[in-house]
């Protein structure tokens, strides 16, 4: 057995929840597209970036050496002779005839084991036995070394029973060994040298033993192998044969023959690289259907739209948020393969209730589940600071998702490739003793202990693929204590995903607690976010050490000196990390000098040092309800770049020439020394602006309170013009809701109210909004092909025209060519409570903003559209944003006249994709946190109070359902009437009529009955018909939501199937308001049609896993 492997056994351990002293597992998982860890020292610099393909053939080139050295140091001694049972030796290069016939005589590497000898195999041509966890260890893998021309991968050795091996037997001899090639991949590679060079006896088995694992799995196999992988096989035979030149084989695509393939072999690296350039191939981000995980999409920037990707297979063991190497294929062919994949889980879907009833083993509320309502309510957007428009993300591409599901694609494709994955991925969930979806629990139940080699890790987020967990790897009373694991929440790693294996292998990596309980769950949500909330490394903290804490005054001497200008901070009461600062003055001329001052964190963080590569790693800071997850070190954030009053502090600034309109006449940017002389509130500035006066107990040092609030109300002018002229200009604001909770002592949620953005929290916003864009176009001219940029696109054109037409048939008049026309329409509007509806409805369309390495955008559409600017970037909060560091970088190189940036584009590239990772993760995290604290919250009340009952609005109709939107606490739920106590619901012309059982509520039984379903087995995306059981060995594992519900698991509504009733039929005058339901008592009948207002039940749910929100609409009869 190599070292390798030895050293591999000897990091496994016993999982134990409450010992954490061991030895913790290795963080980073195995695999060959992501690039390694590099010194620190070195790990921003370009040479750091090696290429997957170098780092493996790197690792290959030390494998050799290594087993070359052991072949040379054991070849003249006669104290350690060849072990005598060794059945395999891996090729890892061609090998020229010296060393073919150095081979044949040596001894071979040195995977041996300690096996018994075998008779008659102490001869040159012994080679060594692969032994693996999964695979049988009795059975021996055999390869002639003579007759390797290429790269050997696993899946070119024959197996053969070793049963069958006798002294006698022709399968002892040496000669036959050299027999049992497997000589079928051989012949598939069209060479006709090739295959004069091998013997046609060698085409002969050395068993013909019908019960050897060889003849087995001919017969259980082939049927995998011929729909599956023939063609890909006989190409990749040939790609390793070709020319004689080594190729790589992907770690996870290397297989033993005997078993069946469920995905296509990845393509070589090169080939890769080489199809982009030619524009056959697509670098795209793989997005997943959190509804319907077995359609997938890639975004690619060059395609107008995006490609779908049908079923597991499609996405080829890429996860979620992956950058993949995308073909095409006939979108026709791939419809038609969709739509009677659907077909045939609608009617297993049918059957299942069935099937379950006579099995005995029907699901608890599995059939009631399946008609319910299966979603939680979600939080409207939250405010995207600096951005001005923020689109609910995940929610509108997961609508748009749904919509697509059913409106044939214009592309479709299939993965080839994984470019890159998120570094330090983890995931959280439960441990399953049985595979979750599949009706195997009592059988599963029965088995011993001992006879379960793999647990089941199911994550939370469905987008995640189920993961094998070895028996040994999990905890040690998994079997017997299965009902705590199945409530209990784990972390849990992708440790690999090999070809032959529908399901990932993981390892567990912590226990985080039980579900429901809001520390348990906090931690669940940064982990699924990929949050690094631990503290800062030894080494990072001895580095912050030895930075000075005094600043010299030759630093000084060589910025421009404003400690004498009268500079201020304002920010949120409980601030520390004060990242930005203004100052403003007459100037004799009657204009104004305004100045924006930015913490000078590039100073401390320099590139290449291991504090920047902690800051690159961690990439925001992430701001939950009761704390913060800071980016850099508290001594850094809160000490040393805070701009803290009465303190000198280094900052990067911003200053402009304005005239009385904000017009900027002039621009200056270089580093600055200041001092401020107050820390000021933003309630503080609405005093000022309110009522003329700061509140008495402001602190203000050297200078009066007159003079700073002058200064306040020059500012507040300045930023008042700017405003209507950036709006008049073609700006879009679409601030949503964003929640604010009061605390306890205990970090309990006791109170909770909306946050409103008031005049002194926008006249901060107007000036870090010119300081990003004056910024943006000065690094943009000096370095116009490496500029890290923030842009966002433009909406959805097809689900935009989806809202003109339903603001149309409300009676309202929308401008949607411009931002600016969809800013002005908004403004028309007097309507407050119908002009939040709308702003909710118009959020849909918008894309998110992202950062874009300007070099890396082939059209040169840099264009963010909310701001209607050509160039924007993010500048103003180097302490809490990864991104902010880089930019000052480029600045203070661009404003040294430097033709070196000290990027180049395909590391500002990597460092813009993984800021968008990282702000995406962020935000996720802070959204979902609040959604924590206000089911905390609402539980508090309903233990109180009972169930809370609030005001609703219709803001979607279709046949099937009808999604309400709750202004209190800015949430959205999608309803499904079969799931209430209905006699029965109609629709009709855009009004969904609900016939209600008089003198039934909608309490706790109806709310338990909209539960999350199991994961069903009826879902799994097979290609295969004729797959259909599953082993331990985790072939045909995955389970998905239902595919034809007709959007059971919607959580908002789609533009595209709402319907608005017709004015005249009903009776009232356009344009339509908001208005109560209308009753028939008679009937007991109540109507529902767009911005009518309901009565709702808000219900907390804890007992899942993250906590949600139920809605349902209450019985008015």
């Amino acid at each position: 057995m190599s070292s390798d492997h030895q050293n591999k056994n000897s990091r496994q351990h016993r999982y134990n929840p409450t010992n954490r002293s061991g030895p913790q597992p290795q963080r980073n998982m195995e695999r060959s597209w992501r690039r390694p860890e590099a010194p620190a020292q070195s790990e921003m610099s370009a040479s750091a970036w090696r290429s997957p393909q170098e780092f493996i053939v790197e690792q290959d080139q030390r494998r050799l050496a290594e087993h070359l050295a052991e072949k040379e140091r054991n070849a003249g001694s006669s104290l350690n002779p060849a072990p005598a049972n060794t059945t395999l030796e891996v090729v890892d290069r061609p090998l020229s005839p010296t060393t073919t016939s150095t081979a044949a005589t040596s001894t071979p590497s040195t995977f041996a084991t300690t096996d018994p000898p075998l008779p008659n195999k102490g001869d040159a041509n012994t080679t060594t036995e692969y032994n693996s966890e999964e695979h049988d260890h009795q059975s021996k893998y055999y390869v002639n070394v003579n007759q390797s021309e290429g790269f050997v991968s696993v899946e070119d050795i024959n197996v053969i029973d070793s049963s069958s091996q006798t002294s006698g037997s022709p399968g002892s001899s040496s000669t036959t060994i050299a027999k049992s090639i497997d000589v079928e991949s051989s012949t598939n590679k069209n060479s006709k040298n090739a295959n004069d060079e091998i013997p046609s006896e060698r085409t002969k088995h050395v068993s013909d033993n019908s019960s050897s694992w060889r003849n087995f799995s001919r017969e259980a196999g082939n049927k995998y192998r011929q729909r599956n992988d023939s063609g890909n096989r006989n190409r990749q035979n040939q790609q390793k044969q070709q020319n004689g030149q080594w190729k790589h084989v992907h770690p996870d695509d290397k297989h033993f023959k005997h078993q069946p393939v469920f995905y296509n072999y990845f393509m070589e690296y090169n080939e890769v690289m080489s199809g982009l350039e030619k524009g056959d191939l697509y670098k795209c981000q793989l997005r997943i259907n959190k509804r319907k995980r077995m359609d997938a999409y890639a975004t690619s920037d060059i395609l107008g739209e995006d490609i779908y990707l049908c079923g597991d297979s499609a996405r080829n063991r890429a996860l979620d948020g992956d950058v993949v190497v995308v073909r095409l294929l006939d979108v026709d062919a791939i419809w038609k393969k969709r739509t009677e994949r659907e077909k045939r889980f609608t009617e297993k879907r049918k059957q299942q209730p069935q099937d379950q009833q006579q099995n005995g083993t029907e699901q608890k509320d599995e059939t009631v589940a399946n008609n319910a309502n299966d979603d939680t309510a979600i939080p409207v957007a939250t405010l995207a600071e600096d951005d001005t428009v923020n689109a609910k993300d995940n929610a509108i591409e997961q609508e748009d998702d749904d919509e697509n599901s059913d409106r044939k694609p214009k592309y479709a494709g299939e993965v080839v490739y994984i470019l890159d994955r998120g570094e330090g991925m983890t995931y959280t969930g439960i441990i399953s003793t049985y595979r979750p979806g599949s009706f195997q629990k009592n059988s599963e139940d029965s088995k011993k202990s001992n006879e379960i080699k793999h647990v089941w890790f199911k994550p939370t987020d469905k987008r995640t693929p189920l993961m094998m967990i070895d028996i040994r790897n999990a905890p040690h009373d998994v079997v017997s204590n299965a009902g705590f694991y199945e409530k209990h929440l784990v972390e849990a790693a992708l440790v690999r995903w090999p070809i032959s294996f529908r399901a990932p292998f993981g390892r567990i990596i912590r226990s985080l607690g039980p579900i429901g309980v809001l520390k348990a769950e906090e931690q669940a949500m940064l982990t699924d976010n990929n949050i690094m909330d631990a503290p800062f490394d030894n080494l990072v903290m001895t580095y912050l050490d030895k930075i000075p804490r005094t600043i010299t005054a030759s630093e000084i001497t060589k910025r421009r000196d404003l400690r004498n200008e009268l500079v201020f901070t304002i920010d949120p009461l409980a601030a520390k990390d004060l990242d930005d600062a203004l100052h403003i003055k007459c100037l004799d001329d009657g204009n104004f000098e305004v100045g924006v001052h930015i913490a000078d964190v590039s100073y401390y963080v320099k590139q290449d040092t291991l504090l920047d590569a902690e800051a690159r790693k961690r990439g925001t800071t992430t701001y939950l309800v009761n704390r913060s997850i800071p980016m850099l070190p508290n001594p850094l954030c809160e000490d040393l770049c805070s701009l803290t009053p009465l303190e000198d502090k280094l900052a990067f600034s911003v200053i402009w020439k304005l005239d009385h309109d904000g017009n900027i006449i002039d621009t200056w940017f270089g580093r600055t020394v200041i001092r401020s002389c107050a820390k000021l509130a933003y309630d503080d500035v609405q005093s000022v602006i309110d009522q003329g006066h700061l509140p008495k107990d402001t602190v203000i040092t050297d200078y009066s309170e007159g003079q700073v609030e002058s200064n306040i109300m020059d500012l507040f002018k300045l930023s008042t013009a700017m405003r209507k002229r950036r709006y008049d200009g073609g700006a879009l604001s679409m601030n949503s809701v964003k929640l604010s909770f009061t605390l306890n002592e205990d970090d309990e949620p006791i109170g909770v109210s909306v946050f409103e953005a008031k005049e002194a929290n926008k006249l901060v916003e107007e000036f870090m909004l010119l300081a990003n864009i004056s910024v943006a176009q000065k690094i943009w001219e000096a370095y116009p092909s490496c500029s890290l940029l923030r842009r966002h696109e433009c909406p959805i054109e097809r689900r935009l025209n989806q809202f003109l037409e339903l603001t149309g048939e409300l009676g309202y008049d929308f401008d949607i060519g411009s931002a600016a026309g969809l800013q002005s329409s908004f403004d028309k509007l007097d309507d407050v409570d119908v002009k939040n509806v709308l702003l909710v409805l118009a959020i849909q369309p918008m894309k998110r903003a992202t950062y874009i390495c300007s070099g890396a955008v082939r059209n040169k559409q840099y264009l963010h559209y909310a701001l209607n600017q050509d160039y924007y970037t993010h500048f103003t909060s180097p302490i809490r944003r990864y991104a902010d560091v880089v930019v000052h970088r480029l600045l203070d190189a661009a404003i040294s006249g430097k033709e070196d940036c000290g990027y180049d584009t395909k590391l500002l590239q990597k460092i813009a994709l993984r800021c968008n990772r990282k702000k995406d993760g962020a935000k996720n995290a802070q959204e979902s946190d609040i959604m924590l604290y206000l089911a905390d919250y609402l539980t508090m009340l309903e233990k109180k109070e009972g169930t809370q009952v609030e005001r609703a609005v219709v803001i979607g109709v279709n046949k099937k359902r009808f999604d309400v939107y709750v202004p209190k606490y800015g949430l959205e739920y999608c309803i499904q009437p079969g799931a209430l106590p209905m006699q029965d619901f109609v629709f009709d012309d855009g009004r969904l009529d609900l016939f209600w059982k008089a003198g039934i509520p909608v309490n706790a039984a109806y709310f338990e009955k909209a539960r999350e379903r199991k994961w069903d087995d009826a879902d799994d995306d097979n290609d295969e018909d004729n797959i259909e059981n599953t082993d331990d060995n985790g072939h045909n594992n995955e389970g998905t939501q239902a595919a034809e519900n007709d959007g059971i698991d919607q959580i908002t509504r789609q533009l595209s199937t709402t319907s608005v009733a017709s004015a005249n039929k009903n009776g009232e005058d356009l344009p339509r308001k908001l208005h109560p339901a209308p009753l028939d008592n008679d009937k007991c009948m109540q109507s529902i049609d767009m911005l009518a207002t309901i009565n709702v039940h808000v219900i907390p749910d804890k007992s899942q896993t993250p906590p949600r929100i139920h809605i349902f609409p209450v019985n008015p009869f």
